[in-house]
């Protein structure tokens, strides 16, 4: 199966057994979940990039976006930014579009929906796990 960055989320073993032994994960190997370096390095560079100067800034102005990213503008507004918006890990504020001013802030919704979503997995699995061979 070909999978692309954008398609799904997806956690390599070899990934999962480096964070294990530090019992943390970075800002490097968080990216990888979203954005597989080995299937698109140009979206992860960008994503990379963007999200250690979210966590240092809380908040970027659209224009301040293009100073921060540089030459990866347009990967990061089509591709990288829809993406973590989607996921909950920034939250857009305004209009976006050309000549539309807006904010680009860091959010946490990103903890509580994988939190939920652990919670409802094991009670699927508590209830299921059984029948379904598990």
């Amino acid at each position: 199966m070909n999978r692309r960055a954008n398609d799904s989320v997806f956690i390599k073993d070899d990934l999962l057994r480096r964070v294990d032994g530090r019992q943390h994960m970075g800002v490097w190997e968080f990216m990888q979940l979203f954005f597989p370096e080995e299937t698109n390095k140009k979206q992860f560079d960008c994503a990379f990039k963007f999200m250690k100067q979210m966590l240092e800034l809380k908040s970027i102005e659209s224009n301040n976006i293009k100073q921060v990213v540089g030459s990866d503008y347009h990967t990061l507004i089509s591709v990288v930014l829809p993406k973590l918006e989607k996921f909950g890990l920034v939250r857009v504020e305004g209009e976006r579009g050309k000549g539309k001013k807006y904010t680009v802030h860091l959010e946490k919704a990103f903890s509580d929906r994988i939190r939920f979503i652990g919670l409802e997995w094991f009670r699927i699995y508590a209830r299921y796990g059984d029948t379904y061979g598990g």
